[in-house]
């Protein structure tokens, strides 16, 4: 007679838990579909300015000074000089295995249809789709989020293919963005801490498989910018972001003023081209930074400026960057970023040099070039700050009603995620909608998940009508 496999079991509650269906057809069709639909109704990926870059790095094999090469790498093998199209394609199929992943693991017993009814939450009332139908890094937030949850809380019902997994897109998510170190060092340290909620017995090599995608990111970035640059560190010209941010928030200009131009820094006979916010001292072609000689010039007296304003103006400088970071935590509307992007900055040099005709040709006849899809985006984002809004106050709750259970464990994590976020953030830019909406959707399906394991919960816990009717017939 054949016997059924057992099912595996958790270590920690002892409960069973689903081993791995399988994925494919249909079952990727509609949450790969979900996710993309804005570019479905763009009829092209949707692009930033920064996508030209992204892909013009690796096509011309250089790396740029203010972002690692990393995602140009990433997504060339993809599409090849061809057509961009499976660049986003592959980024919803990662998206989408991984939320099931997420959701098959933090709710045992869970069905297809709960992951569906997510998904389909997601496509309509969050930012999700308009995140990963765009070619840019972004997305990579979220998806460091939920690969270090899921090796720091559910360990022990993770294969260990399903380990190397998260564990390597743990590791190219921190690649792909400088700010996604500091995000990940922090989120590894609260996971730990979080993890002990659990009870859990100490997993082998737990704290391993979570520092090692980060340590190997950071070596690769070291070395990198070692043979591009010439400089072995991991970020050689990320003091140019932070004085801009302390220049724009008071103390820097106010430290430069007084000390200028006895102190003979480059920028002091720039002074008078200090405008704007710190964007402009960034990008725009005749702004300080730039009359100054550059960022790489500039980086090499930033880091000095930076320590002497800060250390000359400690307070305003803490109360200016908290209320930077409050702002950005409360910036997530949909729509920041897509707008027209016609010449430069944008992708259409890049398109029309390497690309074949037609490529150029369906990034122009877009919605997005158009401004259609901005509208659109503007539309629908009163309801995703709605539900993102009340998402996160789910998880709030759910986090305290299920502080023993992996499920609210992650609600918690989702929302340390996005407090560290808006002080990166706030930290080194100008407060913009859409980096907060790169990661603020994952509240609304970490919400909807921590809800159904509840659900599960309470019906379990519930008293069974043949258990009733024993209990009857025993007394």
């Amino acid at each position: 007679m054949q016997t059924s496999k057992p099912k595996d079991h958790d270590r920690d509650s002892g409960e069973p838990v689903p081993t791995m269906t399988r994925w494919g057809g249909w079952q990727l069709l509609l949450p790969v579909s979900l996710l993309l639909w804005p570019a479905f109704y763009n009829t092209y990926p949707l692009v930033f300015a920064d996508t030209g870059t992204y892909l013009d790095q690796a096509l011309r094999g250089y790396a740029g000074w203010d972002r690692p090469p990393a995602y140009s790498a990433l997504i060339l093998p993809f599409h090849l000089s061809f057509t961009t199209w499976p660049v986003i394609i592959a980024q919803a199929v990662v998206t989408s295995h991984l939320l099931w992943l997420l959701h098959r693991k933090l709710v045992p017993g869970a069905t297809w249809t709960g992951f569906a009814a997510g998904m389909a939450l997601l496509g309509v009332a969050s930012s999700a789709p308009w995140v990963v139908s765009q070619i840019m890094p972004d997305l990579f937030a979220p998806l460091l989020v939920i690969a270090l949850g899921l090796l720091a809380l559910v360990p022990d019902r993770l294969g260990r293919g399903e380990r190397l997994w998260c564990a390597f897109v743990a590791l190219i998510a921190v690649a792909v963005h400088y700010s996604h170190f500091p995000l990940a060092i922090g989120l590894c340290l609260c996971l730990l801490a979080l993890r002990q909620a659990l009870r859990a017995r100490p997993v082998k090599g737990g704290i391993l498989w979570l520092g090692a995608p980060v340590a190997l990111a950071a070596a690769g970035w070291i070395a990198v910018n070692a043979v591009a640059h010439g400089r072995a560190t991991m970020s050689p010209f990320g003091s140019v972001f932070l004085l801009a941010r302390v220049i724009h928030d008071g103390p820097g200009l106010d430290y430069l003023r007084r000390v200028c131009p006895e102190a003979g820094y480059r920028i002091c006979a720039h002074l008078d081209a200090i405008r704007g916010t710190s964007d402009t001292f960034l990008w725009e072609p005749d702004s300080a930074m730039n009359l100054a000689g550059g960022p790489k010039l500039v980086a090499q007296e930033a880091g000095a400026i930076v320590f002497a304003a800060i250390a000359a103006e400690p307070l305003a400088q803490l109360t200016a960057s908290a209320h930077n970071a409050l702002r950005q935590f409360l910036a997530f509307g949909t729509g920041d970023g897509l707008e027209p992007w016609p010449g430069r900055p944008g992708p259409e040099a890049v398109l029309n040099t390497y690309f074949p005709a037609r490529e150029a040709t369906a990034y122009e006849a877009s919605r997005q070039m158009t401004g259609t899809l901005y509208e659109l985006a503007r539309t629908f984002s009163p309801l995703h700050v709605a539900a993102e809004s009340l998402a996160m106050l789910a998880c709030l709750i759910l986090a305290v009603i299920l502080r023993r259970d992996p499920a609210g464990l992650f609600c918690a994590a989702v929302l340390l995620a996005l407090i560290g976020n808006a002080i990166l953030a706030g930290a080194l830019s100008s407060v913009h909608e859409r980096y907060q909406a790169r990661l603020v959707w994952l509240a609304v399906f970490a919400a909807w998940v921590a809800f159904e394991r509840l659900r599960s919960l309470r019906r379990s816990a519930a008293p069974q009508p043949g258990m009733m009717k024993g209990l009857a017939c025993a007394s």
